[in-house]
Parts: structure tokens; sequence; C-alpha cells
């Protein structure tokens, strides 16, 4: 018995110990037990006692309605809550848990109550607090229709439930709600239930109360209150939002505005969605996150994120339930280390500072990628602080860019700071022009969750954006693993009431709502219709004011005499608006006789806006004290960006300045932000556009000369005038500029007469070379002459003007045409009296890749160039130039070909070819130190134009070295990324770029050695690209041997796509010329536009005078001076005159060379060697110049020996020249030297050795990594690698084949024993896998014997012992070998097999079977054939099969019974369109026993070919079609690809109407209309036919151009012309070629490549077709596009303009 009981008793006690643990799980506390901390109620009526909260009422304190004690750390929705509650007092006492409720202003607690009486009544009845009463008592449950009503059961005996209640005592309450179903339990038992699918009752949310009710005296106590979160029901998702504490001014950083206006959009938006909102930081509830699916981050960030300090218990969110993470703004941003690495695991990317930057700007998001997140989304454009740069995870795994957008450079002009600049950001933006992503998604790694970042956010106003707010809503839902709606979740725009709600700050009394992207100022713009207002100019205009300008501010003063308004603006500087708070200090007007200064803040304004805050008086924008740099200003108007006060001035005043100091006031400085403005004055209105500008809008463009500034984007520190425009000139091609500051502009009306007579006209009157003068200098030209007038300056490619000091004499170098000559003014009136020939013979006349401008060096020498479309250079008697190198001049790669650069003698003599291989080189400059830049453009839509440092004998790589193969060729180890590829830069021998700056049409070019811009851009390249319309300056860095660039925005036309900046010049002022031939498209050789054209001056603000310096050669003094012009015509005058003084110039030019700027040393030191001294002298200086101690004074002395080489012996620059020299640079110079010493040059007991010896000790001071200096060293050793390879082989040991460097110089070289030592490389074990392909690569530039005997090796030697390495091994080799090569043994016919079954179905298996015979691998061709037979493989396997007489064997499988691979060989035989299959083609086609199938097949094979198509046309045409056969044939034939062909198709079968037969407007009328961009794409893609032969980020056939970027080239009018009429403008390389073959074949598409041995075409399918030369009877350029002329039959108007629309988006490739 007692044992039992014992039992018992342990059991039962196990059990309650059990039991207590149980609630434990999950359950947090929500009542500490002490204090009513997290709860809010009435006061008076609710305490803490012994651990309980207590709410009581009494005779004395009695309540008049129901009274609430809320938990105010948040809200529940699925939960369960436990407590335990005692009641006691009157036996009427009543009381209740509320819960997934409201609040009423008055208190009342309205919603779901679990009910508690003293009674019994009531007790564990679920009651409707306010709305639908009692809902189910106790005992019951109750289910609740759709529409209301109640259906309710009885489930148990509510008396005998109500014994489990404890009247005087303590009891436990259960309540649990998850979605629709509710439970309420008393201490253990189920008191009822509701399933609630009203939906108008339902509350899924709300807030937790207790309630004390009203009436006779009574005592609530509540303690141990517990709250478990419980999950989601199946479908719905919690989103919890958390706004950070209020940190900036009015309507920026709203996080709790911002939140609750994204909440109230969701828990609208009808999606299956619970939210919360936790305001002013991280959340108090403890239970804020249990049940979250994602969770929304808008607040601060740094080192005061929220997050910071719960690294862990977030993670273990993350880790446990994958719960997702939104940060928004400056949510984004956390510190370096251990929080970072957390948000790169939960993001994806973060906003690292010294990394990431948080400019202001207008992002334009043109295009968005296909995501859950863009769906519904349309492109928009908003100005924010869209922070950028973001460190994201290694190689972005997991991560998709959202928005996406190149930042303006203007972004990048603050300081270094953790958030305004660094080195990283600046060369991803400025020099490689990456662009950044401003949002993105993240898949974290094993299904661990979603995050999503969103830099934007600053401004509140921003969120009443639509497509800007749907993004964000849209990226929450994604995050919690919500289905995002196809249409995005749609929201109601919030009206102004609801964007001005729950803000942290009371509302300024001026503020103004201003919805995104409208003006901020008021100062309104002229009404439609209205002429427009001219270019009002500033009165004053600062330079942009920040921390470093002196005193924080300027002064200012400007001229208001007469004026009746005044207007003071600040602007954010063309940077953002971060931080910019201005003050206008002790504004005044001045100036008035006898009356004393009216201080400005006495008068009332008319109006005032600025961006942040709002105008004050006497105090900032804040309400603030004014104080700036450490002090209280006496009287101000405080102010921030962007910001317009417009006052009225007293009528009839006296006045003549006003006087203010403008300064940055501290509110902004101790931001850090980077507070940067600029400061106007105007005493009229600003113009429009100005105003747009400063406001952030974008413009409709004017076409009008006089808004033409206004709508420009200028340096901030420069200022754009307009110099000249239309009509005094139109259409400048080319510029120059005399030492007098005239202009000299080449016209070009007549651009391609015969392709733009559309435009032009016809027998328009020939070109002119005018001469703009501004004589009152004003910076205006005011007066033009003719210099010339001509066919022969038709569309002139380039001008120089070589003055003299009285004008006779003057002479123009005019590139034009096939020539290059002299225009000669003998008597000085400014007109041209005679003509003489320099140079002629130059292809390309007409042509953008002819014959470019001359450029005068500062050695006295002539530097110009020719695109590829130049070919060669003849004397000016017709006959072949032979250069400096014994070369005959021209593009037959014997050496040269396609673009080049040449230097000569002003009269044409010691005529050099300087480089070579370049697609459309524009014009070449040098720089004092003979230096020469040039910029290069790619074939259309490849995102490859180039600046290029010129080395000189420098290979460029638009074409294989050695075959002229284009870059699209295959080649192994070819480059991963299209720009490069398209530059063959992993090819030994090819020069690497100094910069890419992506898609393009560069033009003209100069160099800048001024003083009058800032001193940055001294020494810089500054070059004009129509294509994005912008004129720049690259800002070169040495690197290594070579050098890189930093990109400078000028002047930039993207507010108005017209602008296309042709050329520019430096003036003798110092300032710059910008020409701007001024039309809506560029490229094509197509123009639309002659009747505009203009000119700019870009100056500092304080340089408005344009005046030429006067110039005085008659003394070598004065011609010293002269020659340090920055001016080019004044360099030559100065030039030519102190060589003619010879001897008695040379003490100014010592004096000269001793000063201390190098530019000016380095022009002495030129003129100094040759100044026809005696040697001693000569020599002298010249080791002078190798002694120097700057590396560029060194450079320039190498090169002046160089070309004094025959004047200088070996003895003589003993110890001057060092080898070792400390600058790349310097021995990169030496290295070209040793190219051009000719060997009887050096001593004969040197002659031997020397060469190699000083190549060798060289070559050991490369370091591997600098492929500028590698390069040279190829240079040098050209003709004499195996000496130099052979001396340092002996110096370096295994260092050969040990060190990177030692590799590289063998993969560059071409020495006799070169392809024995790749094969040693490649077949070693320790040579890295990833350079085998590289020195594979090279054996293709060995011409040696010793070439295919490496190969041979290769082919079948067992290799380095890695599988895989000896499969690619031998492959590439086997490829490299020529069918005879192959032997009878065993062992190499065994390797082919194994190579064969490693690339089973590729091209190279094709190519081995057709270069070995292998008559048993035919089958097995045409199975690849069959298994893809639209393919490239199936072309070349058919044509192999052709070429081999295997006829049979196709023709075996087109007249067999399987069907299915008889259609596969016929779609094969139809993608190859060979004429030799038209035969079986017929036979089939005419033989009434074959399957109709069959008959159809042979049909559309047939058509696939001309000879095909014609035989079928000649069918046709005898009527000689079966009836069941003219369906297939007039189909074929309408499709046909020769237009010829279509015409009588259409004839011989009438097509059936058109899809709209209304006739289509006219260019200009489709301009004008806008449509769908997003149906667009989708006519792009279907309809339209688009895709067949374009792509657009990697979508789609690429047979034409590629157009992802085309919205960036071509305005909208040109855009609609490249469709209606395709042939009016074929982009160069993409013209269409017509080839005859010996045996009657016709094959039509684009050169793809061209070598001496075959050709390649590409046809409108994308198929590349090898044709050999020897095959060829008769090849012609057609006049006709590949592309269809007809197109838009296939859309209906409203489609075209679609598609148009779309076009235009396409800005940025996203790949």
């Amino acid at each position: 018995m007692r044992l039992s009981f014992v039992v018992c008793v342990a059991s039962a006690l196990m059990t309650s110990l059990l039991l207590a643990d149980e609630p434990a799980t999950g359950f947090k506390p929500i009542f500490d037990g002490q204090t009513l901390n997290g709860w809010r109620g009435k006061e008076g009526f609710w305490r803490v006692e012994n651990g309980a909260i207590v709410g009581e009422t009494t005779p004395e304190k009695p309540l008049d309605k129901n009274t609430f004690l809320v938990w105010d750390n948040g809200t529940v929705d699925n939960f369960e809550l436990r407590l335990k509650f005692r009641i006691s007092g009157s036996e009427k006492a009543n009381s209740g848990i509320q819960f997934r409720c409201t609040q009423r202003e008055d208190g009342h607690v309205v919603g779901y109550q679990a009910d508690i009486d003293r009674a019994g009544q009531w007790v564990g009845a679920l009651y409707d607090e306010a709305a639908r009463g009692i809902l189910a008592k106790r005992g019951q449950k109750t289910t609740i229709t759709a529409d209301g009503k109640l259906q309710t059961e009885n489930v148990a005996d509510p008396a005998e439930l109500l014994k489990k209640f404890q009247v005087d005592g303590w009891n436990d309450y259960s309540v649990s709600a998850v979605g629709n179903h509710i439970t309420l339990k008393i201490n253990g038992a189920v008191m009822c239930e509701v399933i609630d699918n009203d939906p108008k009752g339902l509350d899924r949310s709300g807030i937790l109360a207790l309630q004390l009710h009203v009436g006779p005296p009574m005592k609530i106590e509540f303690k141990d209150i517990l709250l478990k979160r419980l999950p989601m029901e199946e479908g719905f998702k919690k989103v919890v939002f958390v706004a950070g504490k209020p940190s900036h001014g009015y309507f920026s950083h709203e996080h709790n505005a911002g939140c609750l206006l994204l909440k109230k959009a969701l828990d609208n938006s009808g999606l299956p969605l619970v939210t919360a909102a936790y305001l002013n930081g991280w959340p108090k509830d403890v239970t804020a996150f249990d049940n979250a699916d994602t969770v929304v981050a808008y607040c601060d960030g740094g080192g005061n994120h929220f997050l910071n300090p719960h690294l862990p218990e977030f993670d273990e969110l993350v880790q446990q339930r994958g719960v997702g993470l939104v940060c928004l703004h400056y949510g984004v941003e956390t510190t370096k280390g251990d929080a970072g690495n957390h948000f790169l695991k939960w993001i994806g990317g973060y906003f690292e500072p010294d990394w990431s930057v948080n400019p202001h700007w207008t992002a334009n998001f043109e295009s968005l990628p296909k995501h859950p997140i863009t769906q519904g989304v349309q492109p928009f454009e908003i100005n924010d602080e869209w922070y950028y740069h973001m460190r994201f995870v290694p190689d972005m795994k997991g991560v998709t860019p959202i928005l996406t957008a190149l930042p303006p450079n203007e972004t990048l002009t603050r300081k270094d700071g953790p958030h305004s600049g660094n080195p990283f950001v600046r060369a991803a933006v400025l020099e490689r022009h990456e662009p950044q992503h401003m949002a993105w998604a993240y898949e974290r790694p094993e299904k661990k969750g979603r995050g999503f970042g969103f830099t934007g956010g600053h401004f509140h106003a921003n969120w009443q954006q639509d497509d800007f707010r749907k993004l964000v809503l849209n990226a929450i839902v994604w995050s919690a693993n919500a289905k995002v709606p196809d249409s995005g979740v749609v929201s109601p725009t919030p009206t102004v009431q609801e964007m001005e709600a729950n803000q942290d700050e009371p509302r300024p009394d001026n503020f103004q709502f201003k919805s995104p992207g409208k003006a901020k100022s008021v100062t309104q713009a002229p009404a439609a219709g209205s002429p427009p207002i001219a270019d009002a100019k500033p009165a004053y205009s600062s330079p942009v004011v920040w921390k470093e300008t002196p005193g924080y501010g300027v002064d200012i003063a400007a001229n208001i005499a007469g004026a009746k308004s005044l207007f003071l603006v600040v602007s954010g500087a063309n940077d953002g608006i971060g931080c910019d708070w201005a003050d206008w200090e002790e504004p005044r007007l001045t100036g008035a006789p006898n009356q004393p200064d009216l201080k400005l803040t006495d008068l009332k304004w008319k109006s005032a806006n600025c961006g942040s805050g709002e105008v004050q008086v006497n105090k900032n924008c804040e309400g603030h004290p004014l104080l700036s740099n450490g002090k209280q200003l006496a009287y101000g108007i405080g102010t921030h960006s962007n910001s317009v006060i417009e006052y009225e001035l007293p009528a009839g005043h006296a006045y003549t300045q006003f006087k203010a100091r403008g300064v940055i006031d501290e509110g902004g400085t101790r931001q850090g932000c980077g507070s940067t403005v600029q400061f106007y004055v105007f005493a009229e209105q600003p113009g429009s556009a100005f105003l747009k500008k400063v406001n952030g809008e974008s413009a409709v463009a004017s076409h009008e000369s006089t808004a033409a500034v206004e709508q420009l984007d200028v340096h901030p520190e420069l200022k754009a005038t307009l110099f000249a425009s239309e009509p005094m000139m139109s259409n400048p091609t080319s510029i120059d500029i005399d030492h007098l500051g005239r202009v000299w502009v080449c016209e070009g009306v007549n651009y391609r007469a015969f392709r733009n007579e559309d435009v032009i006209g016809k027998d328009h009157a020939p070109d002119r070379i005018l001469i703009l003068e501004d004589t009152d200098g004003n910076a205006v030209a005011d007066k033009s002459t003719v210099f010339y007038q001509g066919r022969d300056v038709d569309s002139a490619q380039g001008i120089l003007v070589l003055p003299t000091p009285d004008g006779k004499g003057t002479r123009a170098l005019v590139s034009s045409g096939d020539s290059i000559f002299y225009l000669i003014d003998d008597d000085g009136d400014m007109k041209a009296d005679r003509k003489e020939l320099l140079f002629t013979g130059i292809s390309g006349t007409q042509h953008d890749h002819g014959i470019h401008a001359c450029h005068f060096g500062p050695d006295g020498k002539l530097y110009f160039n020719f695109g590829n479309a130049g070919g060669q250079v003849k004397d000016k008697n017709g006959k072949p130039i032979i250069d400096k190198s014994g070369h005959e001049v021209n593009s037959s790669r014997n050496p040269y070909q396609e673009g080049m650069i040449f230097r000569c003698n002003l009269d044409g003599s010691e005529f050099e070819t300087l480089a070579w291989n370049f697609r459309n080189n524009w014009e070449v400059c040098v720089d004092s130190f003979g230096t020469m830049w040039q910029s290069d453009n790619d074939d259309d839509g490849n995102r490859g134009v180039r600046i290029n440092y010129v080395m000189e004998y420098g290979n460029y790589g638009y074409k294989d070295e050695i075959t002229g193969a284009g870059w699209q060729s295959p080649r192994t180890n070819w480059e991963a990324e299209i720009p490069l590829r398209h530059w063959h830069l992993n090819d030994p021998g090819v020069m690497p770029n100094m910069l890419q700056t992506g898609a393009g049409a560069p033009t003209g070019i100069c160099l800048y050695e001024g003083n009058l811009l800032p001193a940055k851009l001294r020494g810089a390249v500054i070059h004009c690209d129509a294509g994005p319309n912008i004129c720049r300056a690259y800002i070169p860095k040495v690197d290594g041997a070579g050098y890189k660039a930093e990109v400078v925005d000028l002047l930039s036309g993207a507010r108005n796509k017209w602008f296309r900046p042709s050329d520019v010049c430096v003036a003798p002022d110092g300032s710059l010329l910008v020409a701007d031939w001024y039309d809506p498209g560029v490229g094509g050789h197509r123009m639309q536009d002659v009747e505009h054209g203009r000119i700019f001056r870009l100056a500092p603000p304080s340089a408005p005078k344009y005046n030429a310096p006067k110039v005085d050669v008659s003394t070598p003094e004065a011609a010293a001076q002269a020659l340090q012009s920055p001016n080019m015509a004044t360099r030559y005058l100065a030039w030519t005159a102190l060589e003619k003084m010879g001897p008695a110039a040379e003490p100014v030019l010592v004096k000269m060379f001793k000063g201390a700027d190098p530019v000016m040393q380095a022009r002495a030191l030129w003129l100094l060697g040759k100044l026809n001294l005696d040697h001693a002298k000569m020599l002298e200086h010249l080791r002078a110049g190798m002694a120097s101690l700057n590396p560029d004074i060194r450079i320039a002395a190498v090169r002046l020996f160089r070309q004094k080489l025959k004047d200088v012996s070996f003895a003589d620059i003993v110890g001057a020249i060092h080898g070792d020299d400390s600058s790349e640079g310097v021995r990169r110079e030496i290295l070209i030297a040793l190219r051009e010493v000719p060997s009887n040059w050096y001593p004969a007991d040197n002659r031997e050795d020397f060469p190699a010896g000083a190549w060798m000790a060289m070559a050991r001071q490369y370091d591997g990594n600098d492929r500028w200096y590698l390069e040279a060293l190829g240079i040098a050793a050209e003709g004499k690698w195996d000496e130099n390879l052979k001396v340092w082989m002996e110096a370096v040991g295994e260092e050969w084949k040990t060190t990177k460097a030692g590799r590289d110089i063998i993969w560059r070289s071409r020495g006799e024993e070169t392809p024995q030592l790749l094969v040693q490389l490649i077949n070693s074990a320790a040579t890295p896998a990833e350079e085998i392909p590289r020195y594979l690569r090279a054996l293709d530039f060995q011409l040696g014997a010793s070439k295919q005997s490496a190969v041979n090796v290769l082919a079948f030697s067992s290799g380095s012992g890695d599988p895989e390495r000896t499969a690619l091994v031998r492959a590439e080799a086997l490829a490299r070998l020529s069918g005879n090569e192959l032997s009878s043994d065993p062992k190499q016919k065994a390797a082919l097999e194994q190579v064969l079954r490693e690339n089973q179905g590729t091209e190279r298996f094709v190519m081995l079977v057709n270069r070995f015979n292998l008559k048993d691998h035919y089958p097995e061709l045409l199975a690849m054939a069959q298994a893809k037979p639209e393919s490239q493989v199936a072309v070349d396997a058919v044509k192999v099969l052709l070429d081999k007489k295997q006829d049979a064997l196709l023709q075996k499988v087109l007249t067999g019974d399987n069907r299915e691979q008889a259609e596969k060989t016929f779609a094969a035989v139809a993608t190859a369109g060979d004429k030799r299959t038209i035969p079986m083609l017929q036979a089939v086609l005419k033989d009434d026993s074959k399957q109709l199938w069959a008959r159809q097949a042979a049909v559309k094979a047939m058509g696939s070919s001309q000879p095909g198509a014609q035989a079928l046309i000649e069918l046709a045409q005898r009527d000689a079609v079966p009836a069941s056969l003219k369906p297939a044939v007039a189909a074929v034939l309408s499709s046909s690809s020769n237009p010829g062909i279509r015409a009588i198709a259409l004839k011989l079968f009438p097509a059936p109407p058109g899809k709209n037969s209304a006739p289509l407007p006219s260019i200009p009328e489709l301009a004008d209309r806008s449509g769908n961009a997003d149906q667009g794409k989708i006519v792009f893609n279907t309809v339209g036919t688009c895709n067949k032969c374009h792509q657009v980020n990697g979508i789609g056939v690429e047979v034409g151009p590629n157009l992802s970027e085309i919205g960036k080239k071509l305005a909208r009018p040109a855009m609609f012309e490249s469709i209606l009429y395709p042939s009016a403008a074929i982009s160069h390389g993409f013209e269409n070629w017509l080839i005859l073959g010996s045996d009657g074949q016709v094959y039509t598409g684009l050169l793809v490549s061209e070598t001496d041995q075959e050709v390649k075409l590409k046809d409108d399918k994308g198929i590349i077709r090898t044709i050999q030369v020897k095959d060829i009877d008769e090849r012609k350029k057609q006049d006709i596009s590949l592309m269809p002329a007809d197109l838009q039959k296939l859309m209906t108007t409203e489609e075209l303009v679609d598609l148009v629309e779309y076009l235009m988006a396409l800005k940025e490739r996203r790949m």
C-alpha cells in the first residue's frame, strides 16, 4: 500500500512538473511583474500590486465608461496568450481580454474580447466589442459565414465548464488565434471556439488590452502574462516593419511615416499578408520577430544601425526560419567587419564606408530586369539620395540587380570621405563606366531566405511616385516568399494628406508639398506655345562652394542697375542636395547715391522655395541661428539647395549692385555628407531650362540657338557660352583655331550626299571652309569669311591651320576625300589662292573611316591617321609611299592593316607608319613630350569604344595580326567580354587599351596644356564623343610603361540628344572651343539636319572675354614666349620662327629648358635638337634631356635621339641612356629605339653582343604584370628574336618557365625556338592550367618551320598527365595540323580517335573529320546535322559532306521512309542553303509518289538559297508547281531575304492584305507620338521579328548590330528612319555583300572575316558561311541593307510606335 501510494505521488509530481514546463516553450513574458512599463491606460485605475496588474473601481472612483490597459509594445496576430486572472467585488463585476483590436480616439478598444465576469454568465465567451456582439457563449462552437451569419452548435455543457472557473481564486486563461480560428480556454478546458469567415468582421491583427468594465465597484487582477507568436496559416505571410528614430528635417528620412505608408498599402492590397510596424527603433516587443516572414528596416544606419547590437539574434532567425530582410535607404549601411559580413549574408550587399558613396542625383532607370520585383513597374526617373557602389558578395552570387544606372560624373566631385568619394568608386564610374546598382534582390544559399537592398528613400515625397513605391512593395512581398501579382502590388497614389501624416516634425508654416519629379521652384516656366524665354545670363555665378572653400563662402557682387526683379538661386552643384544648407550672408542693395544700403532681409520676397526645410530670415533652413565656419552671421537668409527666391525691387530704385556673401551653413557641414552648393544672382527671370536643371527636371529639347547653352550640362568649374551657330554656319565637321583666335570651320553639309540627298537636296552648293572672328572680345563670333568653297572640301574631315605673322602664305592643311592638301592664302586676304597636294590615293572618300585631321607636333612634324577604309597613302603624284621602315604604306598586312597613324615632315618627307590595326581611329593628338593619344570606334553595338595611348610600332588588334580575321571569328583564349574581345586583347603582340568607354561615336580630340582651365585638366586629353553627346577630359596617369585615365565630363548634351560634338580645339587664351555637328542621329553615314551647327566656348566664369594674346615672333625672346602658348597654331608660328633663327635662338631656349615647367622644358628640348647647332652643342642638349630628373623629359630626349640617330654616334650617348632607368616609360622608349637602330650603328666590337645584351637587361626588369612593357619588349625584338632569346635564356636559367614574367616573354616571343618552348610550357604539369589556352593561342603567331613539328608533338604526346588538360591540348593541336601531316602510325590514329570522341557533336569534330578525310565518321556528321538542324554545326557538317561527295548519303535519308530523320535532314539542308543540294531536292519535289510533307520540306529547303529560290520561280512561271505545293512555294518565296525574289513572288502569289492597310504617318508625325515600351518589347520579340536578327541584352540572334544601347545613339526621328528605310543608313561593317561562287552558288550576308584564303559571311539567320577565295568568281558590296525594308507591314502604326519607344529605352547593356 505504502509503495503504491509513493509511486502515485511521484507519478503525479512528475506529471505536474512536465505540465509546468510546457507553457515555457516559445512563451515570453510581456509584463515584468513590477511596473506598467509597456502598458498604457487611464491614470488612477491601473496599478501593479503583489506581482499583478490590478484594475479597480471604487465608490469614490467609479467609471463612466469602459477603460482599457493597452499593451503598447506591439500588436498581436497569430498567437497564444496565457495569463492568470482573478476577479472580485460586486457580482456584476465584468472584465475581459481584448485582442486583435483597434482603439478609437475616445480610448474605446473595439474588437475581439475573451470575456470575464464574476457571476459566471459570460466568462469563457467570445465577444465582439462594439461590433457584432456575442460570437460564441461558453460551450459553443460558432462558424461565421461570409455574409456574417452565425452558425452555432453546442459542443459542451456550459454549466459543467463553469465548474472549472474558480470564482474567488486565480484562473488560467488561454487565448489563441490562428487566422480565422479562435479558441478560449480556462484552466485547461476549452470554453468556446469561433471560425470567422466574415471578411467584414474578421480582424487578423490588432492591439492587445485588458478591460475594466463600467459598473459597481470591482477589482480585476492579471499576472504571469505570457505571449507566444504562432506561425501564419497556410498561404499567409507576415511582414514586420521596423522604423528608425527621427534624424533629419521635415519630409526627409521619415522612417515612421514611410513605414506606416507602406504598411497601409500592403494592408489594403488584398494580398494574404499580415503586417506589423514598430516605430522609433528596435522593438521593445520581445516577440516581435517570432512569426515574421520578413523584416523591413527603414532607419539610419552606419554605426547606429539598430541591427548592429542584435546580430546573433537576427542571424538565428535567418538560419532557423529563413526570415527575409529588406533594408531601405540609410538602412543598407552598416560598419565594415562583423556587421558588414552579416549584411552580406542577409541581403547580399551593403553600403561600406570608404567604398560606397551617397550623392543626391536624378537616376534614370530606363530598363528593368525580368524579376518578380519589377512586375508591373514601369521605367522611371527620380531624384533621390541614391547610394551606389555597394559592397556585394563575391561575384555577386545570388544577387540580381533591380535598379541599375550609370551615375553622372558630377556625383563624384566631392573630396574623399567615408560617404563622399574614394579611389575605388572613381575607378569604377569615371574610368570603367560601370553601371551601378541602387536596388538588388538576394537569394541566400541553401534556401535560407531572401534579402533586398534599396538605396533610395531619402525624400519622403518620393513614396508618392507609383513605380518607386510599387517596386519596394513588390520587393517586400517577394522577400517574404509570397507571390508577387503579375501587375505588381497595386496601391492608390497617396494623397497629400496621407503623405503628410505621421511625420516626425511639425509641418513648417510655409511648407508646400511637391510631387516627386516636379519643379521645387515656384518660378514658373513659360506656358506651352509661348515664345521661348531668351537665355537669361546670371548677373553672378559662383564656383562650387564646399568645406575646402576658404572661409566656407564666396563674396558676391552683381550688377542690378535698372533691374525690376532679383532672383537668388542656390543649386546643388550637380551632385545632389544632401546637406546643402546655404546662407545669403548680409544680403543688401547698394550703390544708390546719397542712400544707405537696403538690407534684403527688410524686403518681403515675392516667392521662396528650397529643397529641404524652409527659407527663413535670420535663421537657417531648420529655424536655428545662422552659423558658418564657426561664427554667427549678423543677418541673412537661410535656405537649402535647390532654392529660388524672387524679389520685386522697389519701383524707381537707384541701387546699382547687390552684394552678399554666399556661405554653407554649419547645419549641413556638421552632418559630414558633403555640402556643395553654387550661388547665382539674376536680374531677370532665369531661363526655363536653367530652372529645370536646378530643380532636377528633364526638359524637352529646343532647337533654338538661344536655348542651346542652357540645355547642356557643364563641368562645375567651367562656364559654356555660345560662340557661333546657325545661320552663320552649320554642320561643323572639323575646326582649328589660329594664333589670332579666329576659328576655321569645315562645314559638312554635303556629307555623303549620294545617301543623304533627301535631306541635303539635289545639287546643293559645295561645302565651305569658314573663318569666324570675334572682333569685340565678347566670346561671340560676329564676322564670317569664306576662305574656300569647292567640291574638293565636301564633308572635309580635318583642318590644320599653319599661319604666318602677316597672314601672307598662311596654309590650311585639309584632309578631305582621297587627299591631304594645302590651301594657301598668298596675299593674306583670308581667301585661298591656290591648292597644293601633299598626299593622295587615300580610299574612303566621303567615309568616316577615311582620312582625318593633321596635328602639328612638338618636333615640327605632322601627325595624322586614317580609319580602316583609308587603305593606303600615295604621294602627290599618285605613287605609293615607302615609309622609313622600308614598307609600302597600305593595309595589305605587309605588315600594316586596317586603320593607321602616321608622322612626316611638313613637306611629306621622312614618312613613318607609327601604329596600325585600328578600326576608325578619328584624329590623333600629341603632347609636348611626343606622346600620342587617340580614340577608336568599335563595330556598332559592342560597347568597345576605346581611348588609346599610342606606342610606336604598336599593333592595336582590330583584326587578327596574322590572318586578318575579324574579332568574331572563334579563336583560342578569346576574351570573355565582347568589348575586350573586339580588340583581340588576349593575343600576344596586341597593345592594351588605356581606357574603354562603352558605346559611342568618337570624333575630335586635342591635348590641353594651358593654364586657364582647372589645374587638374592640364595635360588632359580632351575628346568629343558624338554618340553619348559628350565632350570629356581623360586625365592620364602613369601605369607602368603605359597609362590609365580618369574621366571628367566637361560638356554633356544629356538633356538635348541632338548635341553631337565633332571637334574640340584649344584657343590662344586657353579656353576650349567645341564644335557641335547637331543632328538627331549619328553613325550609318547618315545625317538628318543641315540647318544647325554650333560652336561652344568653355572657360572658367572668371574669363568671360575672348582675347588672343598678341603674338610676336620677330625676336628669339618673343618667339620663345609664343612657343609657350596652349594653342597649336601659335606654337607652329613660334617653332618655325625659332628654327629659322638657328643658333641665335639657342640661349633663350636653354633658359626655357632650365625652367620649372616640364611641358615648356620639353618644347625647348625638341627645338634645341633641331636648330642646326654644331654637333657638340646639339649633343650637350640631348644629354641634358636624358639626364633630367623628370621621366617625361627623359622620354622626350630618347624620342629626340631616335629622330637624330643619323647625327649621333654610339660613343656620343654612352652613359647617357640607361637601360635600368627607374621609369618604365623611359625604358619603353629605349626599347622602341632598339628596334630602329641598325646593326651598323653600333661599333664593330659591340655590334653582335650589345643589342641583345641591352634587350636582355631590360627584359629582366619585366615584372610579369605590365602588359605595356611586355609589348615594348616585343616591339624591340622584332626581327631579332632568336639572338635576344638566346642571351636572355642564358641569363635567367629556369626562370623562363618557373616565373610568370618568364612565361609571358615566351608567350610574346616569335623566335625559331619559341614553338618548342611553348610545347614545354604546355606539357609541363607545373604550368598553371589557366595559362594553357594562351600558350596554345601563341602558336598561331609562330611562322617559322619549327611550328608544325611542335604542334605534332602536342597532338600526339602524353602531355602533362592531367587527362582534361591533355584532351584540350590534343584537340587544339590537331586543329592546327594539316591533313597530310597525319602519319599511318596507329598511336597517332588512336590519339585522333580519342580527340574525336572528346569533341563529339562540336564544330571541332567537323573540322577534324574534314581535315583528315575520316570517311568512317561521315555518317556522324549527318547525325550531328540532324541533331541540330538550324545550327552552325549543321551548316558545317552538310558542307563537308557535299565537299566529300557524300550526296548519296544525304539523298538516302531525304528519300527514305523515316520521316523524323528526313525532316531533320531537310531542315539541315535548308539551313546550309547550298546550291549543290538543289538536284536532290528537285527530285523529291517532282516525285508524285513522295508524301506531301517530304515535297513541302524540299520546297522549303530549296527556297533557302537564292539559286534554289530562282529554280522555284522558274517552275512557278511555267505553272509547273503542283497545286498542293503552291502554298509552300508562295510562303518560302515571299519570305526570302532577297528583295528581288520577294517582288517576283508578290506578282506570282499576291499577298493577302496587310495588318493595317492605312498609310503610315510621316516620320515627323511618328516621332511626335509616344508609345508603350513594355508593349514595344513584345513587338520586338514577336510580330516585329526584330529578335531574329538583333540581340538585346543577350536575347535574340546577332546578325545585325547589337541593339542593347541603341537608345543612346539615335534620336527618335532617326530610329523611325532606320526601321522604315534601313538602306538609308547602313552601319559600317554591316553592309550586305553578294558573292558569286565559281560553281554558280550565290551567297549573301554580312562580311564577318576575310583572310587571304577565305571569306566568311553571316546570313540573315546568323549562320556563318565560309567561302574559299579561290572559289569566288565575283563579289560586290550591296547598296541595300540585309534588313528587310517592309517590316512595317508586320505591325500596326501603334505597334511601330511602341517598338520605337522600347528601342529608345535601350541605353545600357545589362549583361
